[in-house]
């Protein structure tokens, strides 16, 4: 969100920041990959062990889109943020109703959340494939820069997403009822979202 507040953005903090989300969601990804049993265990169900492990690839690849989201929006790029994700909400819809009829099991909505996760990031880079390229330096100081005020944004994104964009919900069905219930109240509630 720095990005998008700070007026004038250099070719240095766009590679920081590119490493710094990919770094943070790298250590998202091996938190979540490595504390799944807890999950599995409070839920039990130990199944979600090798569920959550497969699903937290979904903060790697995020991480890589995100500069080049923060970036469209900063350029009011809404046309092409509009392209790439209903088209990736659209096309890992369609893989997910397929995986299911073909017997994947929660497995299609896995895969069908990794599948839009690459599409997003892709569509992102190829939007702003001009200003956003993952070969670059790190530099603290560019970081340093952007960080006081991206840090309670990105705090106060988390905080809004878990509690108002389903992901709270999600928790807390997913205790008291099956996954698979799950899964189609996560990819209705997504539908009911795209734009008409």
């Amino acid at each position: 969100f720095a990005l998008i507040y700070r007026k004038e953005v250099t070719k240095g903090h766009l590679h920081s920041t590119t490493f710094f989300n990919v770094g943070i969601a790298t250590f998202f990804s091996l938190l979540f990959y490595f504390t799944s049993g807890l999950f599995a265990t409070f839920y039990k169900d130990q199944n979600l062990d090798l569920l959550i492990k497969v699903n937290s690839l979904n903060f790697f690849v995020r991480a890589f889109g995100l500069t080049s989201l923060f970036m469209l929006q900063k350029k009011m790029k809404f046309k092409e943020l509009c392209i790439t994700e209903v088209s990736a909400n659209f096309i890992s819809s369609a893989f997910a109703i397929y995986w299911a009829i073909m017997g994947w099991g929660v497995w299609a909505y896995i895969w069908s959340y990794i599948m839009m996760a690459v599409l997003n990031a892709m569509g992102y880079m190829y939007f702003n494939r001009d200003s956003v390229s993952l070969v670059g330096k790190f530099s603290k100081k560019d970081v340093t820069d952007l960080f006081s005020y991206g840090v309670g944004q990105t705090l106060n994104r988390f905080v809004h997403g878990f509690l108002n964009n389903n992901a709270g919900v999600n928790f807390l069905v997913a205790k008291i009822m099956p996954m698979y219930i799950v899964g189609i109240f996560d990819r209705t509630y997504r539908i009911v979202l795209l734009p008409v």
